[in-house]
């Protein structure tokens, strides 16, 4: 029998991943939120939202999901590059090559 925690866990990604699909950006945050609080040691909640608050246009939100990743893992490749391609975008290539 699965843990119900994970199975809700496993739901709120699966729905933000969906939102995501069918162009629901803020839909898919509030799941990924869920997901985050369901299992906050977890990064891929936070790499998630990073995604999405950066495809949003939002670098200061995807700076702190991806921060909020590699807190919890410092070399999760998915919040590297995350945090490299919101450093791309606001014009600080010195620092998203370092």
């Amino acid at each position: 029998m699965s843990d119900p925690v994970s199975a809700r866990y496993k739901e709120a990604l699966q729905h933000g991943h969906v939102a995501v699909v069918k162009g629901r950006p803020k839909e898919a945050i509030k799941h990924y939120q869920e997901a985050a609080s369901l299992a906050p040691e977890r990064t891929l909640p936070f790499t998630s939202m990073g995604s999405v608050y950066l495809q949003m246009d939002k670098p200061k939100e995807a700076t702190r999901a991806f921060d909020e990743a590699l807190e919890r893992a410092p070399n999760d490749i998915d919040a590297l590059r995350g945090k490299a391609q919101v450093l791309e975008a606001e014009g600080r290539p010195q620092e998203a090559a370092g």
